[in-house]
């Protein structure tokens, strides 16, 4: 029997009123079986209607993800993701708020313009997210993949990028393949790991700083 669930849906919370019923839906089904789920949430959508993320949490909703990619605007911007560090800061909040057990977000490394100081602005931004809510968020990242037909694959050059291997042969999503003109290839795979370490560095101090309370931790286990 199925404890957890997965929602694979980019437009989970789109539509406010089928998101409504599809929550009252899972509500009903959770009285006579036990189990949690996981959905994506858009950050904008869900800055407009604070109260969904307390409905699915009472619904069974244990961890969201949103699409974070960077903590720079004018690389949000470039992504035409529609949303602003800020509203990624809100959706945040609110998740804390509305008693979420883990918020799930991922960045792109060495993505349109990548440059050195973006990279230090949104690993930056990131230990704000961690200081927002400890214990709350679960930091992940990837690489620029070049899908046909997207603005992109077709003109990278417009976007500050060098696409070395356009069709992916030598990466699984696990190295970049592209150049940025200021970051190589190896610069960007090095830079993920600085990265991911300086999100960690961040959760360890406010672990050991008692901001992150271990009743925190154990639930994260449970589920």
């Amino acid at each position: 029997e199925a404890n957890y669930v997965w929602f694979v849906d980019d437009t989970f919370t789109l539509n406010y009123n089928r998101t409504r019923e599809f929550c009252r839906a899972l509500s009903a089904l959770r009285k006579e079986r036990h189990f949690v789920w996981f959905c994506e949430g858009h950050a904008a959508l869900l800055c407009g209607r604070p109260d969904l993320v307390e409905m699915m949490v009472d619904a069974g909703m244990a961890r969201m993800q949103v699409g974070m990619e960077s903590g720079c605007l004018e690389t949000l911007e470039c992504y035409k993701k529609q949303i602003t560090p800020e509203n990624i800061e809100q959706v945040v909040q609110i998740s804390k708020r509305a008693g979420l057990a883990q918020l799930a977000g991922n960045f792109i490394i060495g993505g349109v313009r990548e440059t050195a100081e973006t990279l230090e602005r949104t690993a930056k931004f990131v230990e704000g997210l961690h200081d927002l809510a400890p214990g709350l968020i679960d930091i992940s990242t990837t690489f620029i993949m070049p899908l046909p037909n997207t603005e992109i694959s077709k003109c990278p050059r417009d976007f500050g990028i060098t696409l070395i291997d356009p069709v992916s042969l030598t990466s699984i999503e696990d190295f970049p393949v592209n150049e940025t003109d200021s970051l190589s290839r190896f610069e960007i795979s090095m830079a993920t790991r600085k990265f991911l370490q300086r999100s960690l560095d961040r959760m360890q101090k406010l672990f050991k700083n008692g901001a992150v309370p271990r009743e925190t931790i154990k639930r994260h286990f449970e589920l």
